[in-house]
């Protein structure tokens, strides 16, 4: 089964990226820059020119494949940048398709600090328990932030950081959890419940987002073959092996209406680009390393904290 494995330290979120385009070889694609090769894979540098680390992506069986990371500090040669190679980035790819990373957390960020604890403490239930929060509980979290509780949920509510009743007045899901726990993308979360993401991309960041090991189970959309995705200690196992993820949207409006709808895993990159077709769709097509670390970008940070507007 493939693999591919996420760095860690300093600049994490870049380094998944990197690998994920590094491992784009296993499956036929050719490296990233022109200047990379096999013998000199190329590291993966910050937005100030930092080196973080070398991905060494190879074959396993001639049809798996793995991606290994050596961050900088057990390497001197990679501390003096000797072979550093720009990287084409997620990010961009992701600001393509209208789906910017760093989207959730901005909005997340313009909230007040006890609106982002009540955002998180949500999330943080529906994580553990399957099921959003309890009217009794959220009344009583809302009475020791200070806050009123409809007018918050309805704010939250609107900038698409939660699912609510027509009234505001609960709580039906978060992102990435789906509202009423229904999608076609489950996700088994390890020592925990079973819980519905929204989309593809939203499937693969609960376990960057809560720092869990997770299954995913889902369905392409156009032919009906399962493909499965499985995250343990940060190393992402997937199959079919040439299992894709298309991220998109089917036009304006509210990206859970617009691109959630359409944002599935495929079997294959045939399979997603005839459904983009079929659709009329605008976007892109990513491998399971690229999608994982668009996963990882949009919701690896979600659970830190932030500043406060």
């Amino acid at each position: 089964m493939p693999e591919t494995a996420p760095p860690a330290g300093r600049g994490a979120a870049l380094a998944v990226a990197g690998a994920a385009l590094l491992a784009l070889c296993c499956v036929g694609t050719a490296w990233p820059s022109a200047s990379a090769s096999r013998d000199s894979p190329p590291v993966v540098i910050d937005s100030d020119g930092r080196v973080l680390g070398r991905i060494d992506a190879r074959s396993l069986d001639g049809a798996s494949c793995a991606a290994s990371w050596t961050p900088a500090l057990a390497d001197p040669a990679l501390q003096r940048g000797t072979t550093m190679t720009e990287i084409p980035s997620i990010a961009d790819r992701l600001d393509a398709a209208g789906l910017p990373a760093d989207n959730l957390l901005r909005r997340r960020a313009a909230l007040p600090g006890p609106v982002q604890q009540l955002h998180h403490d949500i999330l943080e239930v529906i994580a553990t328990t399957g099921t959003p929060p309890t009217s009794a509980q959220l009344t009583s979290w809302a009475t020791e932030l200070g806050l009123e509780l409809t007018p918050v949920l309805r704010a939250l509510a609107d900038a698409e950081l939660l699912f609510t009743g027509a009234e505001a007045t609960a709580v039906t899901g978060g992102v990435p959890f789906a509202a009423y726990n229904t999608s076609a993308h489950r996700v088994q979360i390890s020592g925990g419940p079973t819980v519905a993401a929204n989309c593809a991309v939203h499937a693969l960041g609960i376990p960057a987002m809560l720092g869990r090991d997770a299954e995913i189970h889902s369905t392409d959309p156009h032919s009906g073959e399962p493909v499965v995705a499985t995250s343990r200690e940060g190393t992402w196992r997937w199959q079919p092996e040439k299992a894709v993820v298309f991220i998109g949207s089917s036009g304006s409006g509210r990206p859970t209406e617009s691109c959630c709808p359409v944002i599935n895993f495929f079997t294959d990159a045939d399979n997603a680009r005839a459904y983009r077709r079929q659709h009329h769709l605008d976007g892109d097509v990513l491998t399971m390393p690229g999608a994982a670390a668009a996963g990882a970008l949009v919701f690896g940070g979600l659970f830190s904290p932030s500043e406060t507007a």
